[in-house]
């Protein structure tokens, strides 16, 4: 008989080796999704065709760059050209931007220097808070990858391991827990 309670451990044990797979391989696929999709996410940028207009002439006449740099002023110029046409001909409602895009325009905005009350008010109205604004959805969607891509690692060395109940790490757990949820509410929603 004490051989029993042995195996129901190492069935138990076998069990949350196959759930912790299953979540690893859910957050995974979902990760790659949420990868994709952030990829080719345009984000807007507010202010409309005056702040288009504003932030291309910048990036024509203003921006300060070195060596490598100027392919960034190249491409984010040619980008928001395509936003201004896009703009004056009423495509388009409000401009948007790609991540890429909006962290090289901030880059080069952060090395802006100037003097006087009238060119600091243009310079934050016109584009450093847009661009500003746009830069902290597209951070918050990179933060949430980068939280994902943690809690693949953690959940991957965890299989790796075959952490047991015993030593079962806590964070392992709220993930498996938040993942376990998730993937049944999709069961649910494909049926």
């Amino acid at each position: 008989m004490s051989n029993q309670p042995k195996l129901e451990v190492v069935s138990s044990t076998n069990e949350k080796q196959e759930i912790r797979k299953r979540s690893a391989e859910f957050l995974e696929k979902k990760l790659e999704a949420r990868r994709e999709e952030v990829s080719n996410k345009a984000y807007p940028v507010k202010g409309g065709l005056a702040t288009a207009k504003a932030l291309r002439e910048f990036i024509k006449t203003e921006a300060q760059w070195k060596f490598t740099e100027s392919l960034g002023i190249i491409e984010a110029e040619r980008v928001l050209s395509e936003q201004v046409a896009l703009l004056e001909k009423k495509e388009v409602a409000e401009m948007e931007l790609g991540a890429l895009t909006i962290e090289a325009l901030y880059y080069f905005l952060t090395k802006e220097e100037g003097k006087g009350l009238a060119k600091a008010v243009r310079y934050v109205n016109n584009l450093l808070r847009p661009v500003n604004e746009a830069l902290t959805s597209s951070k918050a969607d990179r933060e949430e990858i980068n939280q994902m891509e943690k809690d693949l690692a953690t959940l991957q060395e965890a299989v790796h391991q075959r952490v047991g109940f015993d030593g079962e790490d806590s964070i392992v757990a709220e993930i498996e827990k938040e993942l376990q949820e998730e993937m049944e509410k999709k069961i649910n929603n494909d049926e």
